[in-house]
């Protein structure tokens, strides 16, 4: 039976972005964030394998893609162990030169798919293309200077479709998991953010949630407002007033206990058997370069909230209109 979500009981709540996080090299960020990427082309392979199999169609090329797959992942996951054990005689350029050079074959096996007639084999082309390209413009930053690699450009996207766009995909990657979508302000929420760095932020948010849940299987539910902050309104001093598009991923895992979560703002730490809190320190980044603000609550035992706040330069609207949607 799943749990239910209760914050009527005693929880906690911190500010991740007013605390002095300790820095995490770009590189750590890079491999961690590619890493997570890497598991969303392992679905989608692995539905593709399910699906032409069932076409009897391009079985091999799935399998060679699977195996070029295989070992990009492998280089990734062992470049990774090594620089959180501190490992500086690793070369991570030229591992990470040979893990690009193995992701364009992964595309090459599966363009046959974007010639069948069904329109999902080409979706699913589209989302793999779209994880590669998203990986090697991580990788990229690696080989620039230090100001262009956090150089990147604001894009005026709905965020509203922005964020159902991202759920969408989980919803298919975790199917034992109930996704809700709740949005307060939808029609007009155009705003002017860093994409990458939000989906990327949006994705370690997600994940952590998903490794939360005992044996993967519990609910999400995900939250669009937009609202004025000042004064008393305020759930802590240092956050500016004004008006921000609040967007808040809420689960009924496992949650996290006070006396860490209170250590979060100031230290790398995580809650996560295998964890390192690069994937946190990588949403803070995300939000602290958007101007915004991150904020965790949790309940141990119950659940865990974690609110993200965007500045906007619109006023929230009088009313509210709350629609819901399960998955």
């Amino acid at each position: 039976m799943k749990k239910s979500i209760d914050c009527s009981s005693e929880s906690v709540r911190v500010l991740c972005t007013g605390g002095e996080y300790p820095s995490i090299d770009l590189m750590k960020r890079v491999v961690h964030d590619s890493k997570n990427k890497l598991s969303a082309i392992a679905y989608d392979l692995r539905y593709c394998q399910d699906f032409v199999t069932l076409l009897n169609l391009y079985s091999d090329n799935i399998e060679r893609a699977l195996n070029c797959y295989g070992q990009v992942s492998s280089t990734i996951k062992r470049v990774y162990a090594e620089l959180l054990n501190g490992n500086d005689g690793i070369d991570v350029l030229r591992e990470i030169s040979a893990v690009r050079k193995g992701l364009r074959p992964i595309l090459m096996e599966l363009e046959p798919l974007t010639t069948m007639e069904c329109e999902e084999s080409r979706v699913i082309y589209q989302e793999i293309n779209i994880a590669v390209e998203e990986i090697e413009k991580l990788f990229e930053k690696l080989f620039l200077s230090p100001e262009m690699a956090e150089k990147e450009y604001k894009s005026q996207m709905d965020l509203s479709e922005f964020i159902e766009e991202i759920i969408s995909r989980y919803q298919v990657y975790y199917p034992t998991v109930q996704f809700n979508i709740s949005t307060g302000y939808k029609n007009g929420s155009f705003v002017d953010f860093y994409p990458d760095s939000l989906k990327t932020a949006l994705e370690n948010i997600i994940i952590n949630a998903v490794q939360s849940f005992p044996n993967m299987v519990g609910e999400i539910t995900i939250g669009l407002s937009l609202k004025s902050i000042s004064g008393e309104d305020k759930p802590f001093v240092t956050i500016e007033d004004g008006s921000y598009y609040v967007i808040e991923v809420m689960d009924n895992g496992c949650g996290i206990a006070p006396e860490l979560l209170l250590k979060i703002p100031h230290s790398q730490i995580t809650t996560k058997k295998n964890g390192s809190g690069v994937g946190l320190h990588s949403v803070s980044s995300a939000l602290r370069k958007c101007k915004g603000h991150l904020m965790l609550e949790s309940q141990e035992g119950s659940y865990t909230k974690v609110t993200a706040l965007l500045p906007s330069s619109h006023p929230p609207p009088i009313t509210e209109e709350f629609k819901s949607k399960g998955a």
